[in-house]
């Protein structure tokens, strides 16, 4: 499926879910629940998106990447790539397994779901400003020293 249009491929994914990891476990001191509000939705989008991956494989990708914050079940997750598959920003197919089991379902993004997670970084990116301000004050943190 190749790289990126948003440059945002390569280690940074790996990057920017453990940023997100970092950012969901400083909601849980403050009794916010990280997979609300549409988090789930980004980290499954930013799964997918260096390759297609199939349902437990992406379970496991989100929960190591996060370091287990996100701690992703698939009660949580079937249902959500459902509605990204029902949204457009997911397609997915059955392919043979290459180790000879049962065929596995494979997600991968689409060009709209691509878009959709560049639009969702950004969104993060306004978000996690106005909660950085907002927690790191709360836990004391004064500013950036230069």
């Amino acid at each position: 499926m190749g790289g990126s249009s948003y440059g945002w491929g390569g280690p940074f994914a790996v990057e920017w879910l453990h940023y997100l990891a970092i950012q969901a476990t400083l909601l849980h001191t403050l009794g916010v629940t990280p997979l609300k509000s549409g988090t789930l939705d980004l980290a499954l989008l930013a799964s997918l998106e260096r390759q297609p991956r199939y349902g437990l494989e992406i379970l496991q990708y989100v929960n190591a990447r996060s370091d287990g914050a996100f701690d992703l079940r698939e009660g949580s997750l079937y249902p959500a790539l459902h509605r990204l598959v029902k949204s457009g920003w997911v397609e997915s197919e059955w392919q043979e397994s290459d180790k000879g089991g049962a065929p596995r379902k494979y997600y991968r993004l689409t060009e709209s779901g691509q878009a959709a997670l560049g639009a969702k970084k950004t969104e993060w990116r306004s978000l996690r400003g106005a909660l950085d301000a907002l927690l790191l004050t709360r836990l004391g943190w004064s500013g950036w020293s230069a």
